[in-house]
């Protein structure tokens, strides 16, 4: 995670699945998202952040990078759209 006055760029990505696949998209995160990142130069940390409620559980990420140039390598020239392999698998999404 950034050292406190470090300046990072925060990139967010939002989306929901059913209460019961909730735990299949955190797989996915934890288990080839993150690793994915990890190999970037410029990455600084991410967060899954998670909240239930009665039908579905929706999430956040929060992923921190160096500068923009390190934000493009990980999501190209088009940085503000979804990445295909970060979001859930489609069986999960909502």
């Amino acid at each position: 995670m950034a050292k406190r006055g470090l300046k990072v760029i925060a990139r967010v990505w939002r989306g929901r699945t059913r209460r019961q696949d909730a735990d299949v998209y955190n797989g996915h995160y934890s288990g080839e998202v993150l690793p994915e990142l990890r190999r970037l130069p410029g990455f600084r940390g991410a967060r899954l952040l998670r909240r239930e409620t009665a039908e579905v559980t929706e999430f956040m990420s929060v992923v921190f990078f160096d500068d923009i140039d390190a934000v493009r390598r990980f999501a190209g020239e088009d940085y503000e759209f979804a990445i295909e392999y970060a979001l859930p698998p489609p069986s999960v999404c909502l």
